[in-house]
């Protein structure tokens, strides 16, 4: 009609473009004030990791121009190809009735891109379901020790005053009176704890009888810690013996490996009685220990190193203390033994164990929390791209249907006509993201922990899960054409 009444195809094309702009500023808007809530909701997220994180996503002047950019751009680069196509309308049939220029075309175009959003959407469902399953598994994942009734208690000696000399009768105090503390079932003393995430220390070690290649690395992960470190954190000895008192300065230099250890350097034989080198310092091996896990819940089994720390004093260690009970309550007892034995003593960093454990599952639960994020806003996306192309299909079909049901077409042979195309090419999108996924699966592997990137049951659930959900989207628009009248679309006709 406006074509009709003189105006030209750019003023057309201009007041479509502006509809188009205007549709998509309210989409940024909505955005923002969205993003305004998420932003608020990740804020008040505690990553429980060692240090402080602190994620700035603070929403300003330059997120605001962006957003208005982008949404500007959207709408004029989107908007224009169906303003142009509007303004080519034939004049004289949509003067008669304009739905007899609802005239149902293919459009590539249209397809194309709702095929590839399906398929991006299903490669990050696939990734956020990956995240989720490894997220369940690294919390089963056995660590190797005990940490029920563990408190952590971290100390630095040297800014009391101690050193090499005092230091270790310190050490010996300490644990005696808090091991005889009412409550405490054992308690040790241990230079690094496990699973540190970052920082963990590494020693030089040499092997008696054993040459090393030309490019193999002889730096292992080592701890010092005191006796009774083993049955405080209840990691079994294999062979041999733990540390023990008689383990003192005076005394020949010890060491106990892990099993890694002795099966790399002595596999099948006792590893008892061998002798390593650390630090220029002959350590006879007199205890094997299970594994446990030292940096991380997924990593591969390491080699790893004890020595005494009656023998090797260092001023900064953490006291463990396996207690029953509350551990506030427990906390508080302790503190009271160690200021009997130096009320000057300074205790830092007072936690439980278990809290370390939380600190390993940290980057899973980043991870796992943006990953789904962004698998449901792909579902969510997917499921209105589907629904807008099947409901412009019926919106440009009504005629062709009323025809059909007038000629006798069944409710079924409607449906499958009106859902058939949305399902077609939302299966070959779910096809395509089954082969982005599958292809880009070794990004992946680094965040996965007891399920393979190419794992047969998340793939086939993601996709089962998108493709009911196009279904869905599909049954919106298909009982509207089930409810065409066909009278009308005659008398259109």
């Amino acid at each position: 009609m406006r074509l009709a009444s003189g105006a030209s195809r750019g003023r057309v094309i201009r007041q479509l473009l502006t509809e188009s702009v205007l549709l998509s500023l309210l989409g940024g808007g909505a955005a923002l004030l969205l993003s305004l809530w998420a932003n608020q909701y990740f804020n008040g997220v505690e990553i429980p990791l060692q240090y402080p994180v602190v994620v700035n996503a603070r929403i300003d002047g330059l997120v605001f121009l962006f957003t208005a950019l982008a949404s500007t751009l959207c709408g004029l680069v989107f908007g224009l190809m169906p303003a142009w196509q509007s303004s080519r309308t034939a004049l004289a049939p949509t003067l008669i009735d304009a739905r007899s220029t609802m005239r149902f075309r293919r459009s590539w175009l249209r397809s194309g891109l709702l095929v590839a959003q399906v398929a991006v959407s299903l490669a990050l469902l696939i990734a956020a379901t990956l995240a989720v399953r490894s997220q369940t598994q690294v919390s089963r994942a056995d660590p190797g020790f005990d940490s029920s009734g563990v408190n952590l208690f971290a100390m630095d000696a040297s800014q009391s005053g101690y050193d090499a000399t005092t230091g270790p009768t310190l050490y010996r105090n300490l644990l005696r009176e808090v091991s005889t503390t009412t409550g405490v079932e054992s308690a040790a003393l241990a230079f690094q704890l496990p699973l540190v995430v970052v920082g963990m220390m590494t020693r030089g070690v040499d092997v008696e009888g054993y040459t090393p290649g030309a490019r193999e690395d002889m730096n292992f992960g080592f701890n010092v810690v005191s006796e009774g470190y083993f049955a405080t954190m209840r990691i079994p000895v294999v062979q041999g013996r733990s540390f023990e008192a008689r383990d003192d300065g005076s005394a020949p230099k010890v060491a106990i490996v892990n099993e890694p250890f002795a099966r790399r350097y002595w596999p099948r034989q006792d590893p008892t009685g061998r002798t390593i080198h650390i630090g220029g310092d002959a350590h006879r091996v007199v205890g094997m220990v299970r594994k446990i896990k030292y940096v991380n819940l997924t990593e591969d089994p390491r080699p790893y190193v004890y020595i005494a720390l009656a023998q090797s004093y260092v001023p900064q260690v953490t006291l463990h203390v396996r207690s029953a009970g509350d551990a506030a309550l427990a906390q508080k007892t302790v503190r009271d033994a160690v200021h009997r034995v130096d009320r000057a003593l300074p205790l830092f960093d007072v936690r439980t164990l278990q809290s370390q454990i939380e600190v390993s599952l940290g980057a899973f639960g980043v991870a796992t929390l943006f990953l789904g994020a962004a698998g449901l806003q792909a579902l969510v996306l997917a499921s209105i791209g589907i629904y807008g192309v099947v409901a412009f299909s019926v919106a440009q079909r009504t005629r062709e249907i009323g025809i059909r049901v007038a000629l006798g077409a069944t409710p079924v042979q409607v449906l499958r006509l009106v859902m058939g195309q949305g399902f077609l090419l939302s299966g070959l999108g779910v096809a395509i993201g089954v082969a982005m996924a599958l292809a880009s699966s070794r990004i992946l592997v680094g965040l996965l922990y007891g399920v393979g990137p190419r794992d047969p049951l998340t793939v086939a659930s993601a996709a089962a899960g998108l493709l009911g959900v196009a279904i869905l989207a599909c049954w919106v628009p298909a009982r509207r054409a089930l409810r065409v009248n066909p009278i009308a679309a005659l008398r259109y006709e």
